[in-house]
């Protein structure tokens, strides 16, 4: 199949991933540790998570079938990109996913799912030619 699948990751190249608390210094629903301490956050920096993951696709049986992206979203990316910039002052977080023109994810990078939608997508259109 030649069928090539877009994926773009819209982040912040030396954010880093997995912090629990937010702008406030409030803990998140999500952080196991209930507060905001060192404890509940990640060492791992949106453009190593980037790399990992396009080092996981370079290495999968979907290497031929994915155009992957990543755009940094300084304040001139922001305003070149005004959907990802209203996902965001709707609350979002970056890094954010788009797969096929559709936004998957938000606030980290996961390679598994990104792996898991491509290759659904994939078959998908396989079935529906």
């Amino acid at each position: 199949m030649d069928k090539i699948i877009k994926v773009d990751i819209y982040g912040i190249g030396e954010a880093i991933l997995g912090s629990c608390c937010n702008k406030n210094n409030e803990s998140k629903s999500n952080c196991s540790g209930g507060g905001c301490n060192n404890s509940c956050q990640s060492s791992k920096k949106c453009n190593q998570a980037y790399e990992d993951l396009n080092s996981f696709l370079k290495n999968s049986e979907v290497k031929e079938n994915v155009s992957l992206n990543y755009i940094e979203m300084d304040s001139k990316g922001l305003a070149e990109y005004e959907e990802i910039e209203e996902f965001i002052k709707r609350g979002f977080e970056l890094p954010v996913t788009v797969i096929d023109g559709i936004v998957r994810y938000y606030g980290g990078i996961s390679a598994n799912l990104v792996y898991k939608d491509v290759k659904e997508l994939l078959e998908y259109y396989g079935e529906n030619k």
